[in-house]
Order: C-alpha cells, then structure tokens, then sequence
C-alpha cells in the first residue's frame, strides 16, 4: 500500500511544484509588463517612439499569454486553473488595449490610457496572489 502511494504521490507533488514555478514565472512577467514596458511606452515622446518600443515587447507579451492559457489548461485544480486563465485574460486585455492606443495615434490617449492599463494589470497581478 505504501509503494503504490508514492508511486502516485510522489509525480502528483512533482508535476504541483513544477506547475507553481510555471506559475510564479508567469507572474513574474506579467509584472515586468507592468513595471517595465508600460512605464517604457509612457515616457515615450512620441506615439512613433511607443510603437517602436512596444515593437520589441510585443512578442514577449503574446508568449505570456500562451504560458498563461498552458497554465489554465494544465493548473492542478479549479482554482489555479481560474486564476491563470483571468491573469491570461488581463494581459490579452492589456495588449489589445496597448495596440489600439498606439494605433489612435493620440498622445494624451496612450498616456491616458497606459495609466488605465497599469492600474488594470495590477489588479490582475494582485487577484491572481502576485502581490507585486
């Protein structure tokens, strides 16, 4: 009885701790996002200058969304499963909003805006345990 327990313990404790670092690693980006580019795009001088720097973040960013979604889709229970799939949404939500501010090509507007996609993405980050 003992060996058939590790035996199914043991993987399920390993898989948990490798889903958690994923995890943490996920936050982890999602606060650079959040405590790097978007102050980046914010102090920008001109919208051209911003789509240029979001021009090198931008591929970054769709490959937290797509470790978040594995994540919602591998998480080890419900909740986990939940709380990855709404940091992934916060972030889909934030990229689409940072396109469509760049394209506008309005300056007050993205900074405005970037303000709210901060403030947003911080949210999200505390929601999903963060706490950054």
């Amino acid at each position: 009885l003992g060996a058939a327990l590790t035996a199914v313990l043991v993987p399920r404790a390993r898989r948990r701790r490798e889903w958690d670092a994923h995890w943490a690693a996920a936050q982890d980006q999602v606060s650079w996002l959040r405590r790097e580019v978007i102050p980046t795009l914010e102090r920008a001088v001109s919208p051209g200058e911003a789509t240029g720097a979001w021009g090198l973040a931008s591929s970054r960013v769709s490959r937290i969304e797509e470790d978040l979604a594995r994540l919602g889709t591998n998480a080890p229970d419900d909740e986990q499963g939940t709380r990855a799939r709404s940091l992934r949404d916060a972030v889909r939500t934030a990229r689409q909003s940072v396109e469509d501010l760049l394209r506008s090509g309005d300056s007050a507007a993205l900074r405005g805006g970037l303000r709210l996609v901060s403030t947003e993405l911080e949210a999200a980050l505390d929601r999903s345990g963060a706490n950054r």
